[in-house]
């Protein structure tokens, strides 16, 4: 196969293998991440995202944009209630997410089931993505548990029964789609990528602000791979035109006040600490960011043998193979990414849910460093991630069944008119 070429099994693999391969995956990830769960219901900000996201003109969709901070549109009816904007700095400001759901609720009504299941085939695209990136230049052997490690990562059992983070699973297969683009332009010059990237990028802001540190990514690559700084600018400066549009809109929507202070700063330096006193009471965050990032976070207190001899296999593969790896300036990348990508999760606070985009460079990082593996070791990390990958299959899903079972549990209550008035009345306004 053209496509597996780099790959020491590639001369066993036809197209016939790699497609069941797919296929597989694809199955075990969309029916355990979301077919399964035909009894979910919405929880918590669904409902006010829903029904502020609302549209059926123009005009709609123009005040959505003009107030969008998620925040108040979690505990707010806005077309109901006169709020106060909120200021530039202090806003979740993501008019997309808004929409998104608005779209599947003229689509879906007030059934979660069919939301769930359009975030899910998102997360099983973005699975195959990895299948299929790794396999190119580690083989099958690495890339079917890596996939599947990542696609049933236990980071995702606290949050992918939320409809809303929907924006997740949409901003990273963007994210895939506008790496290629920009390979595309960088490789071969062809303006049309360079268009559809840039407008992606813009796109994915509205989403979420977490690859606003995509130019430096960009900046880094293209660094590593000629060691020259005026190339570096010259492949960057154009991203300070859709950083720009959005900046734009974010302050027609929220104009700027100083007398507010940003909310990342607010939230890092908590209690006014001093720096030094936030960043020793932060090292218990990025603990727990580094656990969750390669699985271990759900095991209690009392199994340190076990996380130790994970952590002490994990240092001894990734030095041993980074060394004579052929694909150094990818595995920079990678690492640079998992970092920068998870400025949430290190400056703010540490939640499961801002580390979609960062376990993805982690599952990727894993697969280049297994490309120079022999065969024999290519078996034995097969045989140990397959296991891996099913443990964290099986903690995921058990927590998906129990939090399944209380957003159902939940969204009957209310339909009942028990729980809080906003979620009831919101419930209602939806159902009718």
């Amino acid at each position: 196969m053209q496509n597996l070429k780099y790959s020491g099994e590639s001369k066993s693999l036809n197209r016939i293998l790699l497609l069941l391969a797919n296929l597989i995956v694809a199955s075990i990830v969309f029916y355990f991440m979301g077919a399964k769960h035909t009894n979910i219901g919405f929880h918590a900000d669904d409902y006010g995202f829903t029904y502020n996201g609302r549209y059926n003109s123009l005009h709609d969709i123009k005040a959505i944009f003009s107030n969008s901070d998620m925040i108040t549109c979690a505990g707010t009816m806005l077309d109901k209630e006169t709020v106060e904007k909120k200021n530039f700095l202090e806003t979740l400001y993501r008019p997309l997410v808004l929409l998104i759901m608005g779209t599947e609720y003229k689509f879906f009504g007030m059934n979660a089931y069919y939301f769930h299941l359009v975030h899910t085939t998102l997360h099983t695209i973005t699975t195959l993505t990895i299948l299929n990136v790794v396999t190119m230049y580690s083989g099958p052997l690495c890339a079917i548990p890596l996939s599947l490690f990542w696609g049933l990562h236990t980071n995702l059992k606290d949050y992918f029964f939320w409809q809303c983070y929907v924006q997740n699973s949409l901003e990273t297969g963007l994210l895939c789609i506008m790496v290629l683009f920009f390979l595309l332009w960088y490789r071969r010059r062809w303006i049309p990528t360079l268009i559809g990237f840039l407008v992606l990028f813009f796109i994915t802001l509205l989403l979420r602000e977490t690859l606003i540190v995509l130019p430096v990514l960009v900046g880094l690559f293209v660094f590593f791979e000629e060691r020259n700084l005026k190339q570096v600018f010259k492949s960057t400066v154009l991203f300070l035109i859709p950083i720009a549009a959005y900046m734009g809109l974010r302050l027609w929507a929220h104009p700027f006040s100083t007398s507010v202070q940003c909310i990342g700063i607010k939230n890092f330096t908590q209690n006014n600490h001093s720096l030094l006193q936030t960043i020793n009471l932060k090292f218990f965050d990025w603990v727990a960011w580094f656990m969750d990032m390669i699985g271990l976070h759900w095991l209690p207190k009392g199994y340190t043998l076990i996380k130790l001899s994970a952590l002490v296999a994990l240092g001894i593969f990734v030095v041993s193979t980074w060394r004579q790896n052929a694909y150094k300036n990818y595995l920079a990348v990678l690492t640079c990414g998992l970092i920068l990508l998870s400025w949430p999760s290190l400056l703010l606070c540490h939640c499961s849910r801002y580390l979609y985009l960062p376990t993805l460079c982690f599952a990727l990082l894993i697969g280049f460093l297994s490309s120079n593996l022999t065969q024999r070791s290519k078996y034995l990390f097969f045989a140990v991630f397959i296991l891996y990958a099913t443990v964290q299959g099986v903690v995921t899903n058990q927590r998906m069944q129990v939090w399944v079972a209380r957003t159902h549990l939940e969204q009957e209550q209310i339909a009942d008119g028990i729980g809080s008035p906003l979620g009831v009345s919101l419930y209602r306004k939806l159902s009718q």
